[in-house]
Parts: C-alpha cells; sequence; structure tokens
C-alpha cells in the first residue's frame, strides 16, 4: 500500500497547487497564493486503511442482509398470500429491490 500511499501524496499536493492557480487566476492576495503553494510541498493524504477496510467490509455485510431480507420477506409473502394472509410492504433499498428474485 506505500504506492498508493505515494499517489494518494501526489494528488493532495496537485489538488493545492491547482487551487493555488485558480486563486491567482482570479486575483487573490499574493499573499493567499504563496501561502497555498508552501502547503503543496508538503501536502499528505492521511488515510488509514484500517478503518476504510472496516468501513467496507461493513458495508457489503449491510448490503449482503438487506438483500437477504428481501429476498426473505418476498419468499414468506408469497407463501403468507397463498394461504390468504396479506403481509405490509416493508420499506427496502431499491438496490434490494432490483437483486430480489423474480416471481
Amino acid at each position: 500500500m506505500h504506492k498508493v500511499d505515494e499517489l494518494l501524496d501526489l494528488a493532495a499536493q496537485w489538488l493545492l497547487l491547482q487551487a493555488a492557480d485558480m486563486e491567482a487566476d482570479a486575483g487573490a492576495a499574493p499573499d493567499r497564493v504563496a501561502h497555498l503553494w508552501c502547503l503543496s510541498t508538503t501536502a499528505m493524504f492521511p488515510l488509514d486503511w484500517t478503518l476504510l477496510l472496516d468501513g467496507l467490509q461493513a458495508a457489503v455485510w449491510q448490503t449482503a442482509f438487506s438483500c437477504y431480507q428481501s429476498w426473505h420477506h418476498l419468499g414468506l409473502k408469497r407463501h403468507q398470500e397463498c394461504k390468504g394472509v396479506v403481509l405490509p410492504d416493508l420499506e427496502l433499498g431499491s438496490s434490494c429491490k432490483q437483486m430480489a428474485p423474480s416471481e
């Protein structure tokens, strides 16, 4: 991940350089442009890979669980409708509705 961290740092530096150029083109005070220019030489993109990966894992699990609930609810609803009992519709996310099995 060291190479990725380096690329993210370069992107942060480039972004500050672009901001400095835009400030200069807009006629901003020279000290403000100089400050952005100085920041761009040492800019870093702090990233905690553990937190990022934990968040991605939690999002995948939540999506999978939501889609399972949608699938399970549709199966249960069809079973209950065969018996004459109608269940109320649940509020499901759009991605789960798309992934639910067709009738």
